[in-house]
């Protein structure tokens, strides 16, 4: 098993640190558009905000990340979700725990909402 499987599950499942972010190479369109504009190989981010009350998969899964994707917008998913992804943890430093649990409800509060493109139009418009 790759170290990029092993990374996430560890890191996250042994730490209370809530409000960690995790970077993943994403494949796709929009997802090459976002490397080249951003001269970045990281193309997708999701939050790690801890379990999420109610939310899990088919197989009961506990849904701890919160992300944006095109055409879903703001969702929820499982950990696993990131395994056989490359992936890069960073942890939140200089945040108190109070401000750490702010952005992660805050994060929670916005699952359902739409995918912003103003942020990948702006990225176009300054290359």
């Amino acid at each position: 098993m790759s170290r990029s499987r092993l990374a996430i599950p560890n890191v996250c499942a042994a730490s209370s640190s809530r409000a960690m972010f995790c970077w993943s190479k994403a494949t796709g369109r929009i997802s090459g558009i976002i490397k080249y504009l951003t001269q970045s190989t990281w193309s997708h981010s999701a939050l790690y905000v801890g379990p999420i009350s109610g939310a899990s998969d088919a197989d009961g899964a506990p849904h701890v990340l919160i992300e944006a994707n095109v055409g879903e917008g703001v969702v929820s998913a499982p950990l696993h979700k990131y395994f056989n992804y490359h992936t890069r943890i960073c942890r939140p430093v200089g945040l108190s725990y109070e401000d750490r649990i702010t952005v992660c409800r805050y994060a929670i509060n916005r699952i359902g909402f739409g995918y912003d493109t103003k942020n990948i139009t702006d990225l176009m418009l300054r290359t």
